[in-house]
């Protein structure tokens, strides 16, 4: 049986491979480090070093959840093999895999249940799952503004809005725009219920040092692409 996940050195050579990749929260891991387990690793041929860079591919998801790092420190216990790393490219946010791990049939707004930038988390695991979706699955498009709690759940009810379940729209205007740019058909409508309740919380939670993303730069976008009916 072939191992879901390998790990390539700098040179493309592969180095590791095993079955199962876990996340795990290292509280005395350094600020911007990740901790992982590496699952059914067999340690007779383990051939990583510290300070070193490598690339984990994935055979799921078509490479969405491939990602480049660098390894600060490691331990090898039984075949599991526990890591503290930095990733330095890739769309993977810590908390996404936990997320398809334990949620991914879920056919619910489960981004409700996250507090502020933790939804950046469930964007991740839409982008993870689905990717770029090149077609506008819903017929009617609501976006239910009470479901808006903050600015980034702004960007999970138009992904669910757009394309249903972990519909991915990115997490930024653009990251929206590009995306639109190659998706939208024309004299698409939106209605928005609740808009002026979901404006406020938009407006009051605006990540520090973002620009141009108000609710009136988003609503801007918007009717660059759809027709928008506020309520």
């Amino acid at each position: 049986m072939s191992s879901k996940y390998k790990i390539f050195n700098t040179s493309e050579e592969l180095v590791l491979s095993f079955n199962k990749l876990v996340e795990f929260y290292d509280y005395n891991g350094p600020e911007g480090a990740y901790s992982f387990v590496f699952c059914g690793v067999d340690i007779k041929y383990l051939d990583l070093c510290k300070n070193e860079s490598y690339s984990l591919q994935c055979e799921d998801f078509e490479g969405r959840l491939d990602f480049d790092f660098r390894i600060n420190k490691f331990n090898a216990c039984e075949n599991n093999f526990f890591l503290n790393l930095n990733i330095s490219s890739g769309m993977y946010e810590v908390g996404a895999l936990s997320i398809l791990e334990f949620q991914k049939e879920d056919e619910k707004r489960i981004w409700l249940d996250m507090k502020g930038s933790l939804k950046r988390k469930y964007i991740s695991a839409c982008y993870i799952k689905n990717g770029f979706t090149r077609e506008i699955k819903n017929e009617k498009i609501i976006i239910e503004g009470k479901c808006i709690q903050d600015y980034y759940s702004f960007y999970c009810e138009l992904g669910y809005a757009l394309f249903g379940d972990y519909g991915y729209i990115g997490n930024n205007l653009n990251a929206v725009r590009d995306l639109l740019n190659d998706l939208v058909e024309e004299n698409k409508n939106i209605i928005w219920n609740d808009s002026e309740l979901s404006f406020k919380s938009i407006d009051n939670s605006v990540p520090e040092g973002y620009c141009q993303s108000s609710s009136e730069d988003i609503l801007s976008l918007l009717e660059d692409y759809f027709n928008i009916e506020l309520k």
